[in-house]
């Protein structure tokens, strides 16, 4: 048989072979992501790009990160060209709400936006709520147990999962496939790492996540972030990883009663970009 004939009927069993294979209860998967979301506190210190004209921005984050809904941002920059002050502000994250000390940042209740708190959702159950927010599944039905053998295949109740390739892996797909018209929802997670890879909001704003590395109390954490909104884009770039004590945490400095400095953005051909990047996932 000749090479012509052998590759298409290859390519159509490893499709079949990937369409069937099988599929773990969806409770194990968000288990063994949660797992993979660290214990107690982190500091993080990133870098955000931001395209600006032909040259780009770049915004410094420093993150004290507790769990998934207690945490703290510091935002700096270095003087610019023309020698304006810094941009320099503060975001406190607390029982649901945001609190900032610049008006370019409103307080205001949290939603789905925020991005940072997808890498340390840290139980199943917390996972189950956020997909049945976005209307993916019940989360009766994304908690149910497997049953006594522990190797339930992927049945037509749970039609919401599926495997799919991203960032050059094979993923766990929650959610409908998107269609040229039909751009929904989803969450991807790695089929071998059980880390989030891709998630895409109602509002079409999506995050990708690149080069895992795992740290301290089996925190997995991306080194490279993609944030794309419409037209707009934002690279990010971590640059270290360590945990913290409580008491380590409380030298942190919260300024929230101070003013936040973001004039040297006045003028930026990204300054709209930067507001709008922090007004909506930060």
């Amino acid at each position: 048989m000749s090479f012509k004939f052998v590759l298409p009927i290859f390519i159509l069993f490893a499709a079949f072979s990937t369409a069937h294979a099988w599929i773990p209860r969806p409770v194990i998967i968000l288990q063994k992501t949660s797992e993979n979301a660290g214990s107690g506190i982190y500091q993080i210190e990133q870098e955000v790009q931001f395209q600006n004209g032909s040259d780009a921005l770049t915004l410094k984050e420093n993150w004290l990160i507790e769990n998934d809904g207690n945490m703290k941002l510091h935002v700096t920059s270095s003087r610019d060209q023309q020698n304006k002050e810094a941009i320099n502000f503060y975001i406190q994250y607390s029982g649901g709400t945001r609190n900032s000390n610049t008006a370019m940042v409103p307080n205001k209740k949290l939603g789905d936006e925020f991005l940072q708190k997808y890498f340390f959702i840290r139980s199943s159950e917390s996972w189950a709520q956020t997909l049945q927010r976005w209307e993916i599944a019940s989360a009766n039905s994304l908690l149910k147990k497997p049953g006594r053998t522990g190797k339930d295949s992927n049945g037509v109740d749970e039609s919401y999962l599926r495997l799919a390739r991203s960032g050059g892996v094979t993923n766990y797909a929650f959610g409908q496939a998107a269609t040229a018209s039909s751009l929904t929802p989803g969450l991807w997670i790695e089929q071998d790492q059980f880390v989030v890879r891709k998630l895409r909001l109602a509002t079409q704003a999506e995050l990708t996540a690149d080069r895992f590395s795992t740290y301290a109390r089996n925190l997995n954490y991306p080194r490279v972030q993609t944030v794309r909104w419409g037209n707009n884009s934002a690279t990010i770039q971590t640059i270290s990883v360590a945990t913290r004590t409580k008491d380590q945490a409380a030298a942190f400095t919260n300024r929230l009663n101070s003013s936040g400095k973001t004039d040297s953005l006045l003028g930026q051909p990204a300054a709209s970009i930067v507001e709008d990047f922090y007004k909506r996932f930060r």
